[in-house]
Parts: C-alpha cells; sequence; structure tokens
C-alpha cells in the first residue's frame, strides 16, 4: 500500500451488489486518485482479481451464493499475493463480528 497520505495509483477491487454503492465508491476513491475495479457478483470478483488489486472492499450482504466473507477467502485464494481486504457492512450483529 502507498506510504504517507497519498493513495493515488492504489488499486482497490469494491465488490457489491448495489450499483448505486459501487458508483460512490467509485467517485469517493476516484477524488483521491484511486484506480478502482468493481464487481457486482462473486464471479466478476473473481475474474477481476487477475487485475492485481492492492486492496479489496467487499459487502458482506452480496445476495449470491458466497457472502462476503467467504469472496474475500475465495479472492485470497485465486491471488498470486496477499490482498490486504475489509468487510463492509451495515449488519451489527455480534455473531458477525465475531466471524470477521
Amino acid at each position: 500500500l502507498p506510504s504517507g497520505d497519498s493513495l493515488a495509483g492504489l488499486r482497490v477491487l469494491c465488490v457489491d451488489n448495489d450499483r448505486e454503492i459501487l458508483d460512490g465508491m467509485r467517485a469517493l476513491l476516484g477524488r483521491w486518485q484511486v484506480e478502482v475495479i468493481t464487481a457486482s457478483t462473486v464471479d466478476q470478483a473473481l475474474e477481476r482479481a487477475h487485475e492485481q488489486p492492492d486492496l479489496m472492499l467487499v459487502d458482506y450482504h452480496l445476495h449470491d451464493r458466497l457472502d462476503g466473507l467467504d469472496t474475500l477467502d475465495a479472492l485470497q485464494a485465486v491471488a498470486t499475493a496477499p490482498i490486504a481486504g475489509a468487510l463492509l457492512t451495515a449488519d451489527g450483529r455480534d455473531e458477525l463480528k465475531q466471524l470477521a
């Protein structure tokens, strides 16, 4: 990851089934000159993993064959090197906090 205050050049894979959320992430991160790669399904995310992101931001409730935690694991499994990842969710259940 870039050092200091600059995020310019960072490549981030954003995974969310909500197109508006992805558009918002692209707009916000783009202001910091981050290269944003988006995926709205697990399969799209796995296809885009070859673009070697520096960071993954993945929604928990993807309404797909995998949830966000399993998607992070699947992306790590196909990556050529470890990738930092963060789970995004509005779900505040204690069970989920323990899993994450």
